[in-house]
């Protein structure tokens, strides 16, 4: 009698230890997000940021940057859907990087140099500058090519 209370009784405990891991294996499936999903959309983002901002030299680089570095760490680290966002991610964050260095270097190349001295950027002040022309002129100056 008291072996089949026993019995009983281990049947029970294997049941309910069952149902437990059944719903702990459950409730984890519904919370696992895939890893590193954050960085990835955060690459993502902050590639199209870097895009849009290339038109500002020097701006765009820091966005760009890190994207990449994120992307990086998405696609290195992450699993399926995460592994894909990081890799476009990176991706434009990379083009946007390479647009606003280009950027940066046309914008440096179109200046001269030899004019940009203390001389000439003081004589802004004796520029009058309701007249379009010469505040024109002054900036001109500093420029290779006509910027008006």
């Amino acid at each position: 009698m008291e072996n089949m209370e026993n019995e009983n009784m281990d049947k029970e405990y294997k049941e309910n230890e069952n149902v437990e891991i059944k719903a702990n294996t459950d409730q984890s499936a519904l919370n696992q997000t895939p890893k590193h999903q954050g960085l990835a959309i955060a690459s993502l983002i902050l590639g199209g940021v870097s895009l849009i901002c290339c038109f500002f030299p020097g701006i765009t680089i820091i966005p760009a940057l890190i994207g990449i570095i994120f992307g990086l760490i998405a696609v290195v680290g992450g699993e399926g859907k995460s592994r894909v966002m990081g890799g476009i991610g990176l991706a434009v964050s990379a083009i946007g990087l390479l647009l606003g260095i280009f950027m940066l270097v046309t914008l440096i190349s179109m200046i001269n140099w030899d004019n940009f001295t203390l001389e000439n950027l003081m004589e802004i002040q004796k520029i009058d500058p309701d007249n379009s022309y010469e505040v024109n002129r002054w900036l001109q100056q500093f420029f290779k090519y006509d910027i008006s």
